[in-house]
């Protein structure tokens, strides 16, 4: 994990000295102290390399159609999101504010925080172009777009077994939970019994992924169907440049603009 001293130091490796003050200033700042420009520009081009490079990443690797694509990508690049990744890094201590901002608790705010972040992935596209930016958001975030992913999955997974119970008529017992291991080496077993199937259970290292892998287990039981068969039912093959959020990034110039 970067420190908030690593990351200025690779920060001041990547970008000239002036776009990193840039990159930092929050408009408290710059109002206080002037001789600088706020950071909020590079925020809105931050903004659009994350989404970007968030957007390929998602439809590279996860057989989701459109709309759940949408709502993963969504989450990805919220507010609360970029903040946890920001805190991760403790941009808190790094981003400069006006003395009113930091006496309200401003490197705390998930807002301001989540704003420095996304004005520095700009600054690193601006100085570096998209392969670099690309490799900086991929280790920043670590494992946090995959882990929020097996948690999307897995809640797709118990809305599905949800429905096709509820539509079936079949009842299902609640589910219940079992632990195993040490403190330290801690795995959950998901249990619940499904009329006329009988008992499942899945074990995992959480019980939300515990019970999104029991309920894919007994949704792919009772519907007959392979995992193929419904990914590939589900799994609409859609343009990139036809996504929600599709931003051009060539030669250094940068065009947003939304389908639809």
């Amino acid at each position: 994990m970067a420190t908030g001293n690593s990351l200025l130091l690779e920060l001041k490796k990547k970008l000239d000295p002036d776009l990193l003050v840039t990159a930092l200033s929050h408009r408290s700042f710059v109002n206080e102290n002037g001789g600088t420009l706020s950071n909020e520009r590079l925020e809105f081009l931050g903004d659009s390399v994350l989404c970007l490079v968030t957007t390929t990443h998602l439809f590279k690797n996860f057989p989701l159609n459109e709309g759940e694509l949408s709502k993963l990508k969504a989450a990805v690049v919220s507010e609360e999101m970029l903040a946890d990744v920001a805190r991760t890094h403790e941009v808190g201590k790094i981003v400069l504010l006006g003395k009113g901002e930091v006496d309200s608790g401003g490197r705390e705010k998930d807002s301001i925080l989540a704003d420095t972040f996304e004005a520095i992935i700009g600054a690193v596209y601006l100085s570096n172009g998209i392969e670099v930016a690309t490799e900086f958001i991929h280790r920043t975030f670590g494992n946090k777009i995959e882990e929020l992913a097996v948690d999307f999955s897995s809640l797709n997974w118990v809305q599905s077994f949800d429905t096709l119970t509820r539509k079936q008529g079949i009842t299902v017992s609640q589910t219940r939970y079992i632990e195993h291991g040490a403190d330290n080496q801690k795995v959950y077993e998901a249990v619940c019994f499904v009329d006329g199937y009988g008992d499942f259970s899945a074990m995992a290292s959480s019980k939300k992924k515990a019970r999104g892998l029991l309920s894919k287990n007994a949704y792919l039981k009772i519907s007959g169907l392979e995992e193929n068969e419904i990914n590939q039912a589900r799994h609409e093959i859609i343009p990139i440049e036809e996504c929600e959020c599709f931003t051009a990034v060539t030669n250094g110039n940068l065009a947003r603009k939304k389908v639809g």
